[in-house]
């Protein structure tokens, strides 16, 4: 335990600097920091490159957060064993409940659960290859409508008028393509979930310095204003219960 420093004149400054204590005639020196060196866009879309082995290698434990990655491979199939599209919150995206004839969004309103009319979105499983083996790929929403070039309700409408098929002929017409996906482990599921599908233009600006995030928020504003354009009318349309309340 240190002991108090002795207040005599005569060995002051001896016993400070022994105690730990700051001597008044020692300077202190500030270390500056180095600055970090700026992030080369290209290189980071090389190392951003993953085979199918290597995806499904992935350990979910040492990723860092927000982790994508880039894979080029080619589109199987769709397996719509358990079903291709889901009944989602038109704002989140996220799954809505019911009660009854009615539907309620439980992120974007917990609490009033104001019913609003749900939206079908695209849920697709598709079975992907390279040379390296075989996975699937959880393709949502605007991304799977980027692929397929319909809404989910488009296709939905489509495939119900013509006797009730369940596996829109949309999907066969994709087998045998290639894209290149990019991608990232979902957090709770540990899928591998598309983020974004870039064609070859989009690729070739990547390449040529720009990064694959401005690159997939300038794309996603664009579709964003068509999929208000397609949908919005249709969100505004009331129950019949609501007009009678108002």
């Amino acid at each position: 335990m240190p002991t108090r420093p002795c207040r005599c004149r005569v060995c002051r400054d001896a016993c400070l600097p022994l105690q730990g204590w700051h001597h008044p005639k020692i300077p202190i020196v500030h270390l500056q920091s180095q600055p970090e060196s700026p992030v080369d866009p290209t290189q980071e879309l090389q190392s951003s490159w993953r085979t199918i082995k290597q995806l499904q290698s992935l350990d979910p434990f040492k990723l860092s957060e927000n982790s994508r990655f880039l894979c080029r491979a080619i589109l199987k199939e769709i397996d719509c064993t358990k079903d291709w599209c889901y009944r989602g919150c038109f704002h989140c995206r996220k799954s809505v409940s019911r009660d009854g004839s009615e539907f309620w969004c439980s992120q974007c309103d917990p609490v009033n659960k104001k019913r609003k009319r749900p939206v079908l979105w695209y849920k697709l499983n598709a079975v992907v290859e390279d040379d390296t083996g075989t996975m699937n790929l959880v393709i949502f929403a605007e991304e799977a409508q980027q692929l397929i070039g319909v809404t989910a309700e488009e296709l939905f409408k489509e495939i119900t008028g013509d006797g009730g098929c369940t596996v829109p002929a949309a999907f066969s017409y994709l087998r045998g393509s290639t894209h290149t996906f990019q991608v990232a482990m979902d957090d709770w599921s540990s899928s591998i979930v598309v983020k974004w599908i870039l064609n070859d233009n989009e690729l070739t600006l990547v390449q040529h310095g720009g990064s694959v995030q401005s690159t997939v928020s300038s794309c996603n504003s664009q579709l964003m204003e068509e999929k208000m354009l397609i949908l919005k009318p249709e969100t505004e349309l009331k129950t019949e219960d609501e007009a009678g309340a108002e």
